[in-house]
Formats: C-alpha cells, structure tokens, sequence
C-alpha cells in the first residue's frame, strides 16, 4: 500500500509539474488540446492506482463530507443539467471532458485527507519556478516562445494566461516564505528532505557525509524564496495588468495576516479625522492605480468594456438558466452585432474584434448558467473562506497559502479567462479541495470493503471503454492539424478529405466545423459550405463563417442572402474593412452602382486602425472601382 502511495503521488506531482510545458506540435491547437489529452491520461494512471489502493487495503475507509463539497456537488449537477436541458446540441468537448477529469481531481485530493498538503503546495512552487525560468529563457531568445507577437508565454499560448498562471502560484510561495521559517525538525517535509539526502549520499558514496548530522529545517523556507524571485523577474515583462492586480490583491491578504495590519489601523487612526484622512488617501491611490492601468493599454481596457456590455446584455434575456452551458461562444458575436447595428458611430467601433472569451469569469457563468449558476459557484468560494476553529498554527499557514491562491486566481478571472486555461484550474481546484478540508464537517461515510471492489470494479469498466474512444478523440486532433495543413497550402480539395475523416469526433468543435466549412466554400463546394457553416453557428460564430456564406451565396448568385451574410459580419466588427470590401464587391458584380459608390466612399474614409498592404490595396481597389462608374 506504501509503495502505491507514494507512486500516486509521484504521478500527481508529474501532472502539477509538466502539465503547463505540454506541446506536442502535431495537434490543432496544440498548445491547449495536448494539455487536455496529457491530463485524462495522468488522471487514468491516478485513478488505477487509487482502485488498487482501495481496494486491497484492509483499514476502513472514511469520507468526510464538508459543505463546500456538498455545494460544489450541486453546483456539478446543476452545470449537467443545464448543459444538456437548456444549452442546444451539447455534445462532446474537452472544456467538459475536462470539468469531469478536475472534479474527479477534487475528490481525489479531498479523500487523501490533509496530510500530503505541504508537499504538493511545494510540488505547486516547484511547477511555477519551472515555468517562470522558461519564460525568462524565452525573453532572452534561448528558447521559442508559443506566439509571434509575443517574445515569453511559458508554456501557453499568449502571456496572458502565462502571467494568470505565475499569479496563481506566487502567493502561495510568498505566504510560505513569509511565514514558515524553520520547520521544526519532527516535521513530516523536512523528514522526507533528510531521507532524500540521506539516500542521495549513499548512492553517491560519499562516507564523509553518511553519518553526519546536519539540519536542513531552513530549506524549505528558502525552498519558497525560489519561486518569488524567479516570478518576480519574469512577471512585469509579461504586461498583463490581470495578473499584476491579482497578485497585488493576495500580497494585501498576506500582509494583513502576516503584520496584523487591522490591529495596527486600530492604534493609529483613533481618531475620525485620521479615520477620515485614511481613507480619502485610499481612494485616491485606489483611483490613481485604476487610471494608471487603464491608460496602460487603453484600447485593451475599451474592449473588455465593449465585451462586459454586450454580455450584460445576455444576462438580462435570460437571467435564471443562461444561455446554456459552453454557448458563450455561439452567442456572444451575434448579440455584439446587434449592439453596433443599434448603436451606429459607437467608440466601440475601432476596438471591436472576433471574440471568445468574456474577460470575466463571473459574466461568463451568469450568461451561460444564469444567476442560479453563478451563486452556486460564489457559495463555494465563500464557505471555503470559513474554516473550523480547531485549526492549529501549522494548518492555518497552509490555510493562509491556500486561500492568498485561491484569492489571485478570483481576482485575474475579473479580468480574463482563467476558466479556459486548463494548469490555472488544476491549481484552482488543488488550492480549493486544500481549503475544503479544514471546513466543517456535516457527514463522515464509511466505506466497506465490498462497495469499495464494486466502485473500484465500476471505474476499472469505464477506463477500459474510454481508452479507445480517447485515442480515436486525440487521433482526430492530428487528423485536423493535417487537414489545416493543407488548407494553408491552398489544397482546397486535398484538406476535405480530412476533415471529412475527422468530422465523426469533432462535429461539435466549433472552430474545427468553421474551418471545415471554410474549406469547403473555398473548394467551390458552396451548398455544402452553407450548410455545415449554418451547423457551426450552434457552437461557434464570428466574422469567417459570414463571409465564407456570403461567399458560398455569390457564387450560387444568391446576391440578398450573401449581403445578408457580409451585413452581419459588418455589424459584428464595424470597424474592419474587409466585410465592407466583400459589399462593395457584391454590389459591383450585381450592378448596384449606387450602393458601390455608397460603400466606396465610406471604406476611404474608414479611419485606419492598423496600417497594412492589405487596407493599402482594399483603398485603392475602391478609388477604381469610383472611378471606373464615374466614367
């Protein structure tokens, strides 16, 4: 049983570890889906070696049963209904595929209990020193970054989700730091670091060392220090005001805790005019940090308020069930297009762009699950934040780590998409089933040893008839990386054999049935490039699938449906010259020489809000075009 145990947890270390670096490169989207596939295959090993464990072992079985696992329970079950009763067309998805494989990790970590806390919150530090290295290796041209624009993104695809990631692990760093010091020698961690040392130096041989006594309680301490500095290098370079908020929100948690910050207020400001003095002085550095970020990227700022109200908008149609779990996507250009369409001349013109994501966590629930689902998920978040009050000095620094986390993640999802990035969820729900084991306890299970061989046996039996499925799932990914290939290549006829082979496992991928679609209408196959782009607006909608149909329509000499289509994707980004160029066009192949001049003249004077040949040739495209009607 040892043996098994300690395998397990060398496996769910490797998955902590190695889960941001996977890249394979032979994958569509490889920098996120391989992550995907490299997880449900960790977590079958954990889930074998958990079968065997608990299976043979002859000890009872307890499970303990707290009130944010009971809420995060409903939470699940309610995300299963409201996925398949009030979204349309749900089908496979490795976002859902993933929310089961992190829920089985919760309960995973909450029936190991408390005792291995530590060493995985070290496990967590030791992911975010590997990462934040990779990023300043990348700065410095050693190794490739995952995006051209950008010079470091770690293991991710943009800095972004790289610097929400760093964020979610230097808080519990620092908390370490700051407040373990030296572990005192009887410590479980520091008996294991004295055992590795030990083992070390008799490998080696080294006789000198072998039976000397040495104290190695500061380690973990400076252990700790490690992921700070190297965090701290990379993550002012990475740009991401996310990040730098969250992070600044968790150092206000630990300073607060670490330096009694609330008793030293309480002696100092005794007074109501110093009361009153604090807090304007407050507010005014609270209002001057918010200007400052804002103007730090203004366009940046702009669109995520463009975004927040449009989805707003979402929210209020259907305020109790949303939109249905996982159609953000599908939704939110459509809604976006109507905000222009009704709001012509908006300042949102010029910072509106084809978008997936709600750049807040907390809208992104609300609109696909509505408020229902969105107090379920903030309940769980508060009860975890109430511990029991039989909590002693050692569990409550890790209860501080925790929960300073915890805090940095809630903070960066105001802003971003953390729900999106699989490694910044795996360290959420660590942290979360961290903190759950020290809330109150409303009901201990105990499991027999036959209900414990008929789970294991149930498990075992789902493992066997997944495996092939998820091989036939990661063999379509490759298929479609394939198929893309040859798209970019413009062997048009040459990629629909593929994606034609991949279709069966991926026809509820949104991208990968716009790009199929795509393909098709530029392969001439335009009736069935319509349709399968109609079928694609159930998971995923933005300005390609318009104009592709706007395509596949002209060529059918559909001219009303294809202005339709080119309408659409005008509204949807005002502010982009293509789909007006596409009208404009429309309109001089079907002889309606006012409505080209009309377009015409208003591309010219579009304002330019990115230089380009293509704009360059779009503009001059339309002076001929003038004068050639002219004439």
């Amino acid at each position: 049983m040892k043996i098994l145990s300690c395998f397990e947890i060398v496996v769910v270390s490797v998955l902590l570890i190695f889960l941001p670096l996977v890249d394979s490169k032979q994958l569509m989207n490889s920098i996120q889906s391989e992550k995907s596939f490299f997880f449900f295959a960790v977590l079958a090993i954990i889930l074998i070696l958990r079968v065997f464990k608990n299976t043979f072992q002859k000890k009872s079985f307890y499970i303990r049963i707290t009130w944010p696992d009971f809420f995060l329970a409903v939470y699940a079950v309610y995300i299963v209904f409201n996925r398949f009763l009030v979204a349309k067309n749900a089908g496979n998805s490795l976002h859902f595929f993933e929310t089961i494989g992190l829920a089985i990790i919760y309960i995973l970590f909450r029936a190991t209990g408390n005792k291995t806390n530590i060493f995985f919150l070290y496990v967590l530090m030791i992911a975010g020193t590997v990462q934040a290295v990779y990023g300043t290796l990348q700065l410095y041209g050693i190794y490739h970054s995952h995006h051209n624009l950008f010079k470091s993104t770690g293991g991710f695809f943009n800095p972004g989700p790289y610097a929400g990631y760093l964020a979610s692990v230097f808080p519990v760093a620092l908390s370490f730091y700051l407040f373990y010091g030296r572990l005192n020698g009887e410590s479980q961690l520091v008996k294991w670091i004295q055992n590795l040392y030990f083992f070390t130096i008799n490998k080696l041989k080294i006789r000198e060392f072998n039976n000397k006594k040495i104290n190695l309680s500061f380690i973990p301490s400076y252990f700790a220090l490690l992921p700070v500095v190297t965090i701290l290098i990379i993550l002012p370079a990475l740009r991401s005001r996310a990040s730098w908020l969250a992070v600044l929100a968790a150092l206000g948690y630990i300073f607060y805790n670490k330096y009694y910050i609330r008793e030293i207020l309480a002696t100092r400001l005794y007074t109501n005019a110093k009361k009153t003095g604090a807090i304007l002085l407050s507010f005014i550095l609270l209002t001057g940090l918010i200007l400052g970020l804002y103007h730090f990227k203004k366009d940046s700022a702009d669109g995520r308020a463009l975004i927040w109200q449009v989805t707003a908008k979402m929210i209020r149609e259907k305020p109790l069930t949303g939109m249905g779990y996982e159609k953000f996507t599908a939704k939110y250009m459509n809604y976006q297009a109507e905000y222009f369409e009704k709001n012509p001349g908006s300042n949102f013109d010029m910072v509106a762009d084809d978008n997936m994501y709600a750049f807040n966590e907390y809208l992104k629930i609300a609109s696909e699950t509505g408020f229902t689902g969105l107090i379920l998920a903030l309940l769980v978040i508060v009860l975890v934040f109430v511990v029991r009050t039989d909590i002693n000095s050692q569990q409550k620094k890790v209860i501080i780590a925790s929960r300073a986390g915890i805090l940095s993640v809630l903070v960066f999802a105001l802003f971003s998409y953390p729900a999106e990035i699989l490694p910044i969820k795996l360290n959420f729900v660590f942290l979360l089933a961290v903190l759950a084991g020290y809330t109150k306890t409303i009901k201990i299970y105990t499991l027999a040893r036959f209900f414990r061989f008929v789970a294991a046996m149930g498990i075992l039996v789902i493992l066997i008839f997944s495996v092939p499925f998820f091989k036939k799932w990661h063999q379509s990914y490759k298929v479609w990386n394939d198929a893309n290939m040859a798209y970019n290549w413009e062997l048009y006829e040459d990629c629909l054999e593929d994606f034609e082979r991949a279709y069966p496992m991926l026809k509820h991928n949104g991208m990968f049935l716009v790009n199929y679609g795509k393909a098709l209408s530029m392969a001439g196959k335009n009736r069935e490039a319509i349709d399968m782009l109609t079928y694609a607006q159930d998971y995923l909608t933005n300005t390609i699938v318009f104009t592709a149909m706007g395509d596949s329509y002209k060529a059918l000499d559909e001219y009303k449906e294809a202005e339709k289509a080119y309408t659409h994707a005008l509204n949807m980004i005002p502010g982009r010259f293509y789909p007006k160029y596409l009208l404009a066009k429309l309109y001089d192949e079907s002889g309606q020489t006012e409505k080209v001049l009309t377009m015409a003249r208003e591309i010219l004077e579009m304002e330019v809000k990115i230089e380009s040949t293509a704009v360059e040739e779009i503009k001059t495209e339309m002076e001929k075009m003038i004068n050639k009607i002219k004439k």
